[in-house]
């Protein structure tokens, strides 16, 4: 049986990048034995330095008031820690992984082991968190396979110290895929390849696989609800979500993710897995969101959702292009900053044409990685 390596995120503490590597795994499995390199990229050390640079200095500020909040405020402290243990037994039973490496010597041990090496989904080409492993420049004589990576950002400009080292790494592959439209562009810029345009590996299962796999969910929540998670800052919406929660006449179960979702008004969900956080969208009723998994959870599941722009247009580091393609290609753009004023159009059910779109999209990727893993 063919043996297949998978370099992929998946411990960030982002529910859709524990998924989305669940997918893919569980996808790759059926064309061999399929394992996850237990790899991390090691943690980034903060210098005197970064306290000079405005946007460094940001996240400096950031960490520190985290770590604060974790030590004075008791609930966001047991809801982080139910969050990390459930994550932790999350990659264990699911993932099969128990421990983590940080080194790249480890890497370079690998290649006898396997068969063929992929890398891919979530943003790991992402240029902000560069990290060449990610691009499988350890693997010397075997078939480097990408499913569907992200870049994160539509160009590489403001990167210019990176285009030449990535674009010889990307020369350097068997097969290419990307996620998005943007990032088949920045292939084509860098190395004159053409690349095919994949679905993230969520899209990958149906609607039923997700069921049974949120049915291992013993999580509580109410009848009637609308799920909330935001990656970004709530509180800029918060207007938005109060007459979302007016005209439906429901309740906001707000997924915690940042320090201060813990002192928002609505009722909190916290400390879950992965597999919880699937069920929660499941069993709502209506879904607001600037993530890009919870959205895609949404689409499989039918939820009505108004799916929020989470970055400037203007911002180098904005990540809306992901959901932007991805609502574009099925049809429901017009999701994107939903007006919430009319509640027909809040509850319009337009999923029958996503769904044929959806299934389009996920027969040209099964066909790709079937080309790439049996070629």
């Amino acid at each position: 049986m063919k043996k297949i390596a998978l370099l992929t995120w998946f411990s960030n503490g982002n529910y859709g990048t524990a998924m989305q590597a669940f997918a893919l795994k569980t996808v790759l499995s059926r064309f061999g034995e399929c394992s996850i390199i237990p790899y991390k990229s090691p943690r980034y050390k903060y210098t005197i330095d970064d306290l000079i640079n405005r946007r460094k200095r940001r996240e400096v500020y950031s960490r520190l008031w985290n770590k604060v909040l974790l030590r004075i405020n008791r609930k966001y402290f047991k809801g982080e820690s139910n969050k990390s243990f459930a994550m932790n037994m999350f990659f264990k039973d699911y993932l099969e992984i128990s421990e983590t490496n940080t080194e790249r010597s480890y890497l370079k041990s690998l290649e006898t082991e396997y068969d063929v090496f992929v890398c891919g989904s979530d943003q790991i080409w992402n240029p902000n968190h560069y990290n060449s492993a990610f691009f499988l420049d350890f693997v010397i004589s075997k078939k480097k396979i990408s499913y569907a990576p992200s870049f994160g950002v539509s160009s590489l400009a403001g990167f210019e110290d990176l285009k030449e080292s990535i674009g010889r790494m990307l020369l350097d592959f068997d097969y290419i895929s990307v996620r998005e439209n943007s990032g088949q562009d920045i292939i084509k810029k860098l190395t004159g390849k053409e690349s095919q345009v994949c679905l993230d590996p969520t899209l990958l299962l149906t609607k039923d696989e997700w069921g049974r796999i949120a049915s291992d969910s013993n999580i509580v929540v109410p009848k009637n609800y609308i799920y909330c998670l935001f990656l970004g800052d709530y509180r800029k919406h918060s207007s938005r979500l109060d007459k979302v929660s007016e005209l439906l006449e429901m309740p906001i179960l707000h997924h915690t993710y940042n320090s201060h979702d813990y002192f928002s008004k609505y009722n909190k969900l916290s400390g879950i897995s992965p597999i919880d956080f699937v069920k929660a969208i499941k069993d709502s009723f209506f879904v607001c969101t600037d993530s890009f998994h919870a959205t895609v959870f949404a689409l499989i599941f039918h939820k009505p959702f108004i799916c929020y722009r989470r970055f400037l247009t203007s911002d180098n580091k904005s990540q809306n292009t992901r959901v932007e393609n991805l609502l574009s290609e099925i049809g429901l753009i017009d999701r994107l900053d939903l007006n919430e004023d009319d509640a027909s159009l809040l509850l319009k059910n337009d999923f029958i044409n996503a769904d044929i779109e959806i299934e389009r999209l996920r027969n040209a990727s099964m066909e790709y990685l079937n080309n790439a893993l049996c070629d």
